[in-house]
């Protein structure tokens, strides 16, 4: 089962000064969207190409 889940923030910072260069996102998501264990998928894409990152998150304890 998948939910979309939207950043809480997000920042984006430009560390080249060539318009191909590297572009660096940061996103806070916030955890109480989520009740169990899971995995956060990062989608990034502009008229060039795309990409994806996946990371998975565990709850420690039973405060969730």
């Amino acid at each position: 089962c998948s939910v979309p889940v939207g950043p809480v923030d997000v920042q984006i910072q430009n560390s080249s000064v060539s318009p191909f260069g590297k572009l660096v996102v940061y996103s806070t998501i916030d955890d109480s969207t989520f009740k169990h264990n899971g995995t956060v998928e990062c989608r990034a894409y502009n008229d060039v190409g795309k990409s994806s990152a996946s990371f998975n998150f565990a709850f420690k304890g039973n405060s969730k």
